[in-house]
């Protein structure tokens, strides 16, 4: 039985079967490992990028937050700055309440060529209505003004912080 197994494994194409047989297994098994290792890398990768993806998202909330609150604050600032503007406003026009109404063109006298200003010329000489009038044109200067300074703040609270987040959050993946 030995020297038949020995016959068997003296002829040539026997063991040439053995050898690519072993070759063939050793090589399907490395694909194998390769497969697995690939495998892995590609789970710690997406883990790892998952992970930096969450920290991102999380800054981005709190930054949001923060912005929202700063903004929330100029925006009670704007209203405040409003809010004095209305009641000078307000004081003004109570002040104003006792000149004397606009006279009719009848009791305007002479001309004004002469190179002196006529009554009324002046704010003490301003009529009732055209002095309310002026206050009126005032408030609504300073209240979009103020609008104007509260867009700007905000307009650059929020450039800074997207730089700066920016900046500070750019992606290590890269």
């Amino acid at each position: 039985m030995l020297g038949s197994i020995a016959k068997l494994f003296a002829n040539w194409q026997v063991k040439i079967a053995i050898v690519l047989l072993v070759l063939g297994s050793l090589f399907a098994w490395h694909k194998y490992e390769v497969k697995v290792a690939v495998k892995e890398a590609e789970n710690a990768l997406v883990y790892q990028y998952n992970k930096e993806t969450w920290k991102l998202k999380d800054k981005a909330n709190e930054e949001s937050i923060a912005l929202s609150r700063t903004i929330e604050d100029l925006k009670k600032e704007k209203k405040r700055e409003t809010e004095i503007a209305n009641r000078k406003y307000s004081d003004l026009l109570s002040s104003v309440s006792n000149r004397p109404n606009r006279p009719s063109p009848s009791d305007v006298s002479g001309s004004t060529s002469n190179g002196t200003a006529p009554a009324g010329a002046t704010g003490l000489q301003l009529s009732r209505p055209d002095a309310a009038m002026a206050l009126w044109f005032a408030r609504d200067a300073t209240e979009l003004q103020n609008e104007l300074k509260s867009c700007l703040r905000q307009y650059d609270e929020v450039k800074i912080k997207l730089q700066k987040f920016r900046i500070d959050n750019t992606s290590k993946m890269q």
